[in-house]
Parts: C-alpha cells; sequence; structure tokens
C-alpha cells in the first residue's frame, strides 16, 4: 500500500514551484487495487494523511464508480473542501450518486457563498429538499446569494463576516472574534456598522491587537475603505482587489449596508476562470471544458470555424481574380503562405495586447490615437526588419532584385496594416459592446488573409504588369 510519508510517488508537502499533485501509474494502480478489494481502512489511512486538493487530483484522475466509492470514505467536512477542487465533471458525478441527507451533511459543512455554488448544481427538486433541511439561518442566507447573478459581486461573496458597532469598545471586538470564530473563517477585517446598518469603517487585524482593548472601535476605524455594489461584475471586482492589493473587500447594497465580503481566494479563482474564457474566444471557442460532451464541442466551436470557411473561400476567390498575373509570375504562388502567416501574427499579437488592456481597464476609444501611433512605429520598424530578410534571402538564393524587393515591400504593408486592424478592431468591438476577445480572434485572421493577399497581388501586378 502506498504511504504518503515513505513512498516518493506521492507529494504530500507544499512545493512552492509546484502546487499540483505528481501521480504515477504506480500509485494509481496502488488506489485502483485498494478500491477494487474494498478496503477501506488501507483508503482511509492514506486518505487522512492527504491534502484536500490532492485528493481532489485522484478523483478526477479515476473512473467515476471509483471516484464516488473513494469520496463516499471522507469525513463530512474533509468531504465538503474535496468537492469544492474537484473539477466540474467529477463534482457532477459525485453530486448524482449522494442521497439528500449526504449532500445536506456536506453543505452544512461549507461557507455561504460555496454552498450556493453546489446549491445551484443540484437539480432543482433536490436543491429545495437540501435547502429545506439546513438550518433557517443558513437557508436565507444561501436563498439570498442565490438571487444574485451568478457573476457578480453578490453570486460571489460570503455573508460570514463580523460586524461591529460603531460606539463597541475593542474589548467588545474581540469578543464578537471569538463568538463567531467557529462561523466566521476566513477573518482580515471586521466591518464597522452605525444604528441603521450602514457601513461606515473597517478595522483590520493589526490594528485590533495593538489599541488599548478600552477605546471605542470608531476611534481607531479606517474611513478610507473600498466596498463594491452586489450588481458590480465580478471582473470589475477583480480589478479592484488588484489594483488596491486587498486580500478582502466589503459587499453593500443600496442602502450603503454591508450584506457580505469577497476574499482573496474568491478573486483568484475569478482571474483563473477571466483568463480562461478570454484565452477561449480568442480561439473561438465558447463555454466549452475538457469534460464537455460532442455535441457541446461542436455548437462552440462550428459557427467561428464556419466564419473562417467563408472567410478563406472568399480568399481563393481573391487568388482567383488574379489568376492571369500569378500564370505569369508562378514564384509568386510560393510566397503565399509567408503572407498570410505574417499577417495573420502580426494580428493577433497586436490585438492580444489591446484586449488585455481593455480587460484591465487601461485602454478606451479615447486612447486610439495614441496606442495606434505606438503600433504604427514598432510595425513599421518589425516589418522592415522583415522585409529586408525576405529581400536578401530572395537575392541570395538567385532571385531578382525586383522579385525581393516586391515580395518585401508587400509584407511590409501587409503587416502594418494587421497591426493597425488588431489595434482597432477590438476597440471598435468593446464600443458596439461585443465582447473584444470573443469576436476579434476569427475576424483578424479573416481579413488579414483576404486584404493581406489583395495587397500582395496589387503590389506585384503594378510592379510586374
Amino acid at each position: 500500500m502506498a504511504n504518503p510519508e515513505t513512498d516518493p510517488e506521492l507529494k504530500t508537502g507544499p512545493d512552492p514551484e509546484d502546487d499540483s499533485l505528481i501521480i504515477d501509474q504506480g500509485l494509481t494502480d496502488d488506489i485502483l487495487e485498494l478500491i477494487a478489494d474494498r478496503d477501506q481502512g488501507s483508503l482511509m489511512n492514506l486518505l487522512v494523511d492527504l491534502h484536500d486538493s490532492d485528493i481532489a487530483v485522484i478523483l478526477d484522475h479515476l473512473p467515476p464508480d471509483d471516484a464516488i466509492y473513494l469520496f463516499r470514505l471522507l469525513q463530512d467536512e474533509q468531504a465538503a473542501a474535496v468537492l469544492l477542487d474537484v473539477n466540474d465533471h467529477t463534482r457532477g458525478v459525485i453530486l448524482d450518486s449522494l442521497g439528500n441527507v449526504e449532500i445536506t451533511n456536506i453543505i452544512d459543512e461549507l461557507d455561504s457563498d460555496d454552498a450556493a455554488d453546489v446549491i445551484q448544481e443540484l437539480p432543482e427538486e433536490v436543491a429545495e429538499v437540501v435547502l429545506e433541511s439546513i438550518s433557517e439561518e443558513d437557508r436565507s442566507e444561501v436563498r439570498e446569494l442565490l438571487s444574485y447573478e451568478e457573476d457578480t459581486a453578490g453570486g460571489l461573496m460570503a455573508t460570514e463576516l463580523i460586524r461591529i458597532h460603531e460606539s463597541s469598545s475593542i474589548y467588545d471586538a474581540i469578543m464578537e472574534i471569538k463568538k463567531q470564530a467557529e462561523e466566521v473563517e476566513d477573518l482580515y477585517d471586521l466591518y464597522v456598522v452605525d444604528a441603521g446598518e450602514r457601513l461606515v469603517g473597517t478595522i483590520d487585524l493589526k490594528t485590533l491587537i495593538i489599541t488599548p482593548s478600552y477605546k471605542k472601535v470608531s476611534e481607531v476605524m479606517d474611513t478610507g475603505f473600498l466596498t463594491v455594489r452586489v450588481d458590480m461584475d465580478q471582473e470589475e471586482v477583480a480589478h479592484v482587489m488588484q489594483k488596491h492589493d486587498l486580500v478582502s473587500i466589503g459587499v453593500v447594497n443600496d442602502q450603503d449596508q454591508i450584506v457580505g465580503q469577497i476574499t482573496i481566494d474568491d478573486i483568484v479563482d475569478v482571474i483563473r476562470d477571466e483568463a480562461q474564457e478570454d484565452i477561449q474566444r480568442l480561439t473561438g471557442v465558447v463555454e466549452e471544458s475538457f469534460s464537455s460532451r460532442i455535441l457541446k464541442i461542436v455548437g462552440s466551436r462550428l459557427p467561428w470555424l464556419l466564419i473562417g470557411l467563408f472567410g478563406e473561400m472568399i480568399s481563393g476567390m481573391v487568388i482567383r481574380s488574379f489568376e492571369s498575373t500569378l500564370s505569369q509570375m508562378i514564384v509568386l504562388y510560393a510566397f503565399i503562405p509567408l503572407i498570410m502567416a505574417m499577417g495573420g501574427s502580426t494580428g493577433v499579437q497586436s490585438s492580444s495586447i489591446v484586449i488585455q488592456a481593455i480587460a484591465r481597464g487601461e485602454l478606451w476609444m479615447s486612447d486610439i490615437w495614441k496606442r495606434l501611433g505606438k503600433e504604427l512605429g514598432a510595425a513599421l520598424l518589425i516589418s522592415f526588419t522583415c522585409g529586408l530578410i525576405v529581400v536578401v534571402v530572395s537575392m541570395l538564393t538567385g532571385g531578382s532584385l525586383d522579385m525581393g524587393l516586391t515580395i518585401g515591400g508587400a509584407l511590409m504593408v501587409v503587416m502594418v496594416n494587421a497591426a493597425m486592424m488588431g489595434t482597432v478592431l477590438p476597440l471598435m468591438f468593446e464600443k458596439l459592446n461585443v465582447d473584444p476577445a470573443m469576436a476579434t480572434g476569427p475576424f483578424i485572421t479573416t481579413l488579414n488573409d483576404i486584404l493581406g493577399l489583395t495587397i500582395y497581388f496589387s503590389i506585384a501586378y503594378v510592379v510586374f504588369f
């Protein structure tokens, strides 16, 4: 049996350079063998020494039936933590296998925000039964969170936090922390409220510790605090917390009453998910995961591929329209891939930088001329270098100077044009309230191919014919 203390195949301690579990086939075989033998004792001894995230990785790599069996061996508290760490597919498989009582026991171990996320994944009838089974206070909190849009601050926040009245003393604040220590897991700041429950200040733990206990909270609270509204988009919340280096932030309603808090662990998940979505959108893949079904994969990819298909058909028509020119200068055919590839790469580079700047809130339509100037300068230098290389290589391989200058010059114009489009298109889509990350990729590739070929053949026609 594999032992995490003696078996080098299993990493249970933190690695500063790698936070993933390294599992080789030997360990997987050991676990599968223990599951096949229904050796609960040995498996439980193995699981108790593993970190929750490590167990989640193991479950993600096991067949569904084995993952369910292994999960059922976990205690409720550990099972709750593991359920949050497994991937969406494994979580769905596990939840489908559990009874209402088992799900309720796990929900009881979760913070309100995590409980709401899990309940949201349940079938409606099961979710209602589970909600009715938990305490009235927890049920009220979860229902409130479920009423908010999933991708907003309200859908992201946890309702567990420490409220303290502004007239209270530091001693009262410390007593309140002790009273709620078991309920409030993530504690970074205390939120100071007035008689109307409106947020009037915050106190960090350091201030709380070094301030004499007899002093009033109102004397030392920070009144320059930042908050977000319940309806703020989660990506905007992430920008606020990143910009101001916050580990937590209060969430308020329209009456400025504190209703929850968002902590750094939630924001890390948001940043990761948003980055993954942006990458998928740049490649024309939307709402697709590794475990997506075939029809969902097709539905996600096909529309954008069809845009590329029709775009390249137009490119074919461009080539055909210059057929007489090409028939007299067959060598022009050889450089079509070069023109298309360099134009596409240049456009993608420019658009990626602009899309990232838009996503971070650092670039607006008013900045377009400044950005265009930078892109034009960079594109001219880069395209001149690439064009010069093409001219030199063309002459060294026996080509004429006219041919080298034609291809090199066309390459320069195509690359500069692609850089300009890569800058303008994302800003244009943003202005039209169309997601630039989703729309830019397919359009950049298609337009660059069409315009690039047109520019290339037009210059060749002018030079030689």
